[in-house]
């Protein structure tokens, strides 16, 4: 699956979901993935062409995909622009599916975010904003949309590297202009909110440029979306993903080495650390998995510049449970193989 970033999720039964996980993501075609760092231009500027697809799969389990098509046609892409991170909600309100995605054009020094619309899940979703009225959208990054449970809409989005939270209208298309304010430490990005009971959790590392080391997570915790928001104690815990690094493996192979190398002073690089990211990746969204024993947080991270035969599309990801302490707080995520998860 050419599949990276993203969102995934199970609509509920009015949206006429039915059971199936809808995983709306970035597929970045056949091009060979930046080397030996994350975000060096390559001959075919990989990473950063104008040909990203939004592409649609659905799973009956999360284990087998099927391609449905693309989220929108090349009709509707604005011209120049390079396109991350898509994130797709549903709102009850209007009782339409919302795209948003996040764009760059390098050439004209635009940043941002536009809103689309669809009827359904699968699209193909038609453009409404071309550009989304945030408050600190000087210059747009990683983002994700969240829904709370009385069906308002908030965004948590980076912006000149610092992280906020921001209310959007009901029809999830404009901010509000009620923001969280600027938190957590500067040079951020890829974050991932939601909320467990009655506390909503916000984690995000350093900026990782398709780096191959992987970034961290910290978590971040509030009353209410707009926050306010407070580091997880102890602080010298609160990154849950970088970790000292382990013993050097045995050399491998040639031809089994593959990925990038580490790009300095990025992701649990940041500030001259020596850490590693135990994902061994960057984190890009999270699938809320419902199973007998309750909802089950899936962590899901891009593993740039790992690729086995160096194209970007073949880049893999790394999923695994989240894990919680008796008082809520998020434990250090270890790295697994495998798990099996029982679905209702």
């Amino acid at each position: 699956m050419d599949a990276h970033d993203g969102s995934v999720q199970r609509f509920p039964p009015e949206a006429g979901g039915g059971s199936d996980f809808y995983m709306h993501t970035l597929s970045y075609g056949s091009c060979v993935a930046p080397t030996p760092l994350g975000c060096d231009k390559t001959p075919d500027n990989c990473g950063f062409r104008l040909n990203h697809n939004v592409s649609v799969f659905t799973s009956p389990d999360l284990t087998s995909w099927t391609f449905v098509g693309l989220a929108f046609p090349w009709s509707a892409r604005p011209a120049g622009f390079v396109l991350f991170r898509p994130s797709v909600v549903w709102n009850r309100v209007t009782r339409r599916f919302v795209l948003w995605v996040n764009f760059v054009n390098e050439s004209a020094g635009l940043h941002g975010y536009a809103a689309l619309t669809s009827s359904t899940p699968a699209g193909p979703f038609e453009p409404r904003v071309p550009a989304v009225n945030l408050t600190n959208a000087t210059k747009g990054g990683d983002y994700q949309i969240f829904i709370d449970d009385d069906a308002t809409g908030y965004v948590i989005y980076s912006s000149l590297h610092w992280m906020a939270v921001e209310e959007l209208t009901p029809d999830y298309l404009a901010s509000t202009g009620r923001t969280s304010g600027i938190f957590g430490p500067y040079f951020v990005e890829a974050p991932i909110m939601f909320k467990r009971g009655k506390v909503y959790y916000a984690i995000f590392g350093h900026c990782c440029c398709f780096c191959a080391q992987g970034s961290g997570g910290y978590v971040y915790t509030a009353p209410a979306p707009l926050g306010p928001w407070a580091l997880q104690a102890p602080a010298a815990e609160a990154d849950v993903v970088c970790a000292p690094p382990p013993p050097p493996p045995p050399p491998l192979p040639p031809a089994a080495r593959g990925g990038g190398s580490p790009t300095p002073g990025q992701g649990c690089l940041f500030g001259g650390s020596s850490e590693v990211a135990v994902t061994k990746s960057q984190a890009s969204y999270l699938v809320q998995v419902p199973t007998p024993s309750g909802t089950v947080f899936v962590w899901a991270g891009d593993r740039w510049g790992q690729s086995p035969d160096g194209l970007k599309s073949h880049e893999p990801q790394f999923w695994a449970p989240l894990a919680f302490l008796p008082d809520g707080r998020v434990k250090h995520v270890e790295w697994v193989d495998n798990f099996t998860l029982t679905i209702v």
